[in-house]
């Protein structure tokens, strides 16, 4: 059930979304106009441009058709606000990431050599443990994606994030 699509009431949601999820992510947002649906509860922002800000740990610019943000009712009123899922359509995105000076090719070799237990542990403590924002699931459709000048083509992708587990599902192309 769509409930809202209009200019003043999406600045007052824009800006409670800005105070409790964009600006604790580093990022700054500007959009059109935005949809607020009441089932599942959605925020749709249109014609998105969301930029990393400067002290953010990498680079980021997304322009997208479409970015919905799903979340449960409950988390308007918790402290800790969890994400069930976000969408982004259409868009063109790009990722700089911070140089590193062994810039190596992939060795297939390595994968052999590849703790699970211990990437999982380092997950768990040092990236889902600091999340600032808890991301249930990423659901990424009809994506131009470039991650330091590598560029692919996301169909659909959906991440599912969890302390225990990462799930990913869909088709990425190589576009180099």
């Amino acid at each position: 059930v769509q409930f809202f699509q209009m200019s003043f009431f999406g600045e007052k949601i824009s800006e409670e979304l800005t105070n409790r999820v964009f600006s604790k992510l580093n990022l700054t947002v500007k959009f059109e106009n935005i949809e607020i649906w009441l089932f599942p509860p959605t925020s749709y922002f249109k014609n998105v441009s969301v930029v990393s800000k400067e002290n953010a740990p990498f680079k980021l610019k997304i322009t997208a058709s479409s970015l919905g943000i799903q979340f449960g009712y409950l988390d308007l009123f918790t402290k800790n606000f969890t994400i069930g899922k976000v969408s982004i359509y259409d868009a063109a995105v790009k990722i700089d990431t911070p140089k590193d000076d062994t810039d190596k090719e992939f060795d297939i070799k390595e994968i052999n050599k590849f703790n699970f237990e211990a990437f999982m542990a380092f997950y768990q403590k040092e990236i889902y443990a600091k999340m600032p924002i808890r991301i249930k699931k990423l659901e990424l459709e009809k994506i131009d994606l470039e991650i330091d000048s590598k560029k692919f083509f996301v169909d659909n992708l959906l991440v599912g994030i969890n302390p225990k587990r990462i799930s990913a599902r869909g088709t990425v192309e190589n576009e180099n």
